[in-house]
């Protein structure tokens, strides 16, 4: 059985602690700005408790599959350990039926000191098994908050009172369909015989295409790309450059800035090596930080795989084949 103990995966209980670590002192640093609210600004205290409660839902993403998979193998060893106390049981009633047989008259003196000393190595394997699972559950136990989060599983989130249902868009035209021409204005009988100019209605220019983005070279703010165009940043942006060789440039707010595969990103990059949530770029105090959302391939600047970077003016952001250059003016 020590071999089975021995197949538990622990790879995530060591990373699961160094997550835990940073999530309580993040509420430590919570709980004591509560006691110095009265000391600071009102805009200042705010900064930096959305910055740290930030913080602490990326620590969460993170640690969210890792949790799963020390579930997983959690319950393995709580089955082994079940196996391991039974174990123990029975041979500490063997033994037990072994001296009161013995004191019935049931065995001589030389069968009865060896059975005696198979019962006792018997006790002393499965008291080590015992023990050895014992101490592999505190490690588990250890990365966790709390017990009933590793045996139970993460609490049931709590239902919210339904949204209002928002008003229904108008529905979007096909690109094949064609709007009804727009009628005439009526031309009042006091007014007649006057030439009536219609008022223009210009198209709606349409929406520019996602890039296909796949490397950036940087380029100074207002620079002059082959095409002749020039682009002018007005603040902290992301740029990078397509397989047409076009820069295109995403402006960072002052919330946070989502990047990913998926539509609903502030920054898409429809990329199989991306992941759908990938990385977001988060404003604090200090400037703006890019923070890795658990991702399969990882989020690197200049070349160094990262959880969380405070970028600095023509940092370099790989996000699967895709190259960012962080912008300041």
């Amino acid at each position: 059985m020590i071999e089975e103990l021995q197949q538990i995966d622990t790879s995530a209980i060591d990373q699961l602690c160094t997550i835990k670590q940073e999530q309580e002192l993040l509420a430590g640093r919570l709980a004591k700005m509560e006691e110095l609210r009265d000391k600071v600004s009102p805009a200042v205290f705010a900064r930096v408790r959305t910055d740290y409660e930030t913080r602490g839902k990326a620590l969460e993403e993170q640690a969210r599959p890792l949790k799963a998979q020390a579930r997983a193998e959690y319950a393995k060893l709580r089955r082994l350990w079940e196996r391991f106390q039974a174990s123990l049981e029975a041979a500490t009633l063997d033994r037990e039926e072994l001296e009161f047989r013995h004191q019935l008259g049931e065995f001589q003196e030389k069968e009865y000191k060896e059975r005696l000393l198979d019962c006792e190595a018997r006790l002393q394997r499965h008291t080590a098994e015992l023990s050895d699972a014992q101490a592999l559950k505190e490690r588990f136990l250890a990365a966790f908050l709390s017990p009933d989060e590793l045996e139970q599983g993460p609490p049931a989130p709590v239902e919210e009172a339904a949204p209002p249902a928002p008003t229904p868009a108008p529905p979007e035209l096909e690109l094949d369909e064609v709007p009804p021409p727009i009628p005439p204005p009526t031309v009042p009988e006091a007014t007649a015989g006057v030439p009536v100019v219609p008022y223009p209605f210009p198209e709606a220019p349409p929406e520019p295409p996602i890039p296909d983005l796949t490397r950036v070279e940087p380029r100074p703010p207002g620079s002059t790309t082959e095409a002749g165009a020039t682009i002018v940043i007005r603040g902290p942006a992301l740029v990078a450059q397509g397989e047409d060789g076009l820069l295109a440039e995403y402006p960072l707010s002052l919330d946070v800035t989502s990047i990913g595969r998926s539509p609903d990103n502030d920054i898409r990059v429809a990329k199989s090596a991306v992941s759908r949530k990938h990385a977001k770029v988060v404003f604090g105090p200090q400037g703006y930080t890019v923070i890795d959302l658990g991702s399969e391939n990882g989020t690197f600047v200049n070349g160094e795989r990262i959880t969380e970077k405070l970028l600095r003016n023509g940092d370099r952001i790989l996000i699967g084949p895709t190259e960012f250059v962080f912008s300041e003016p």
